[in-house]
């Protein structure tokens, strides 16, 4: 999928699987490195769960930068599936993700 100049690369992808219904905590994390710093990248989650776009600056002291993003949702059963995509925010810099995870754990 490709919108204006990025190209999107699936980096984490969730398959379909059957989630009772309830309320429900969602975490996230991504760790990306890029070639030379002072540059972006950008990240967004598709699936049954949408996010916008998240612009991560990779200052110029470390070329590395983990994000975690954390939310609670209600669910109404049935399967859930979801990917992570990445994109670079220019093309002078090539950009790697570490590291992709999600996790759902279902609140007592």
């Amino acid at each position: 999928a490709e919108e204006g100049d990025a190209t999107w690369t699936k980096v984490l992808v969730h398959p379909a699987q059957q989630v009772p219904a309830g309320n429900y905590d969602f975490v996230m994390s991504l760790q990306a490195t890029v070639s030379s710093t002072n540059n972006s990248v950008v990240y967004r989650v598709v699936g049954d769960v949408t996010m916008e776009e998240v612009e991560l600056h990779i200052d110029r002291e470390r070329p590395t930068i983990r994000e975690a993003y954390f939310f609670n949702m209600s669910w109404d059963g049935g399967p859930f599936a979801l990917d992570i995509e990445m994109a670079r925010s220019g093309t002078s810099f090539s950009a790697n993700c570490d590291f992709a995870e999600f996790s759902v754990k279902r609140r007592s």
